[in-house]
């Protein structure tokens, strides 16, 4: 099983319930450690390829920071639980600094 960390960049496995062949995305681990390592879920938010527009609620990402292979934009705006088992595997970790920009607009989302 996936042991994700805050600022973990991993491949989560779509809603098996959705109609259509199974499909996978990249999204950001953003909830705490405490969660990450007790509860059934992890809180993440998706990473896309469609960089246009970039909306206040998005950090972009640029590729040499991922290690995707292609830039991305981070939409904190889609904040959503996943359950750990849809998580298939850690593909790297985001860079200090772009994480202390996705917790700005997190807050700027969630109002605190």
């Amino acid at each position: 099983m996936v042991e994700p960390r805050r600022g973990d960049l991993v491949l989560v496995r779509e809603d098996p319930g959705s109609a259509g062949p199974v499909r996978t995305r990249v999204a950001l681990v953003v909830s705490g450690e405490a969660m990450n390592r007790h509860a059934p879920e992890v809180l993440v938010v998706p990473l896309t390829s469609e960089l246009d527009p970039l909306f206040p609620s998005e950090v972009a990402a640029a590729a040499t920071d991922t290690g995707l292979g292609h830039d991305s934009k981070i939409q904190t705006h889609r904040l959503q639980p996943v359950a750990r088992s849809r998580l298939l595997k850690v593909l790297g970790r985001l860079p200090d600094g772009l994480m202390r920009l996705v917790d700005e607009r997190l807050q700027a989302v969630l109002g605190l």
